[in-house]
């Protein structure tokens, strides 16, 4: 039996050389040759059974645990990414809550959700509804969790066109046009060309 606990223990040694060192399958065979001869030996001695019981239990273990230790281990640490902590999700929620009230210009159009730059950084956003074509500029005016809305900033020059069209023409200098005369004069040519001049009837008589 102490040469079946032997083999035993080198096939278990040998399945964590392969989890923690790669051989491209060389270790694992090794350790399942290990553990057969281990088996084999323990049928020998009259404990068979029992011994393939606790090899049964023992193997899976001792894989569950080379697995847990594999991502701790230098050569773990090159080949397994760790993910984002809970410090590091911290600082993101309060970069993206410091671009409240931000302006930026549209990438790619909003209809309604889009791409825009905002503070140097390219981002997914979405409007409130309406379409913002390529180019306008943006204001943030929400932010829920990774949900940044926005809206389109009125430029100066649509203001002004708009306060334009809201209060019409304006007068023209000097105040409304007066009245116009409603005295005329009389058109002296307007008279028949037969009618007689008073003045020379008299001259007639006297003569």
């Amino acid at each position: 039996m102490t040469v079946a606990f032997l083999l035993l223990g080198l096939g278990l040694l040998l399945i964590v050389a392969e989890v923690f060192f790669p051989s491209l399958g060389l270790l694992g065979v090794l350790a399942t040759a290990a553990i057969v001869g281990a088996i084999v030996m323990a049928f020998k001695a009259g404990s068979g059974p029992s011994f393939t019981l606790v090899v049964a239990i023992v193997v899976p273990m001792t894989v569950m645990l080379g697995m847990r230790l594999f991502p701790k281990s230098p050569l773990g640490k090159h080949m397994v990414l760790g993910g984002p902590s809970f410090e590091v999700g911290v600082e993101s929620d309060a970069e993206r809550n410091a671009l409240m009230g931000r302006t930026g210009v549209v990438e790619a159009g909003l209809r309604p959700a889009g791409i825009a730059r905002i503070e140097g950084q390219r981002m997914d956003v979405v409007s409130r509804g309406e379409a913002i074509e390529k180019g306008a500029q943006v204001r943030v005016i929400d932010i829920h969790g990774n949900r940044v809305v926005v809206s389109r900033v009125a430029t100066p020059e649509g203001a002004e066109g708009a306060l334009t069209k809201s209060v019409g023409p304006s007068a023209a200098p000097g105040g409304a046009p007066g009245p116009k005369s409603s005295m005329s004069t009389t058109d002296t040519s307007s008279a028949p060309a037969g009618a007689e001049d008073p003045s020379h009837a008299n001259e007639g008589d006297q003569g």
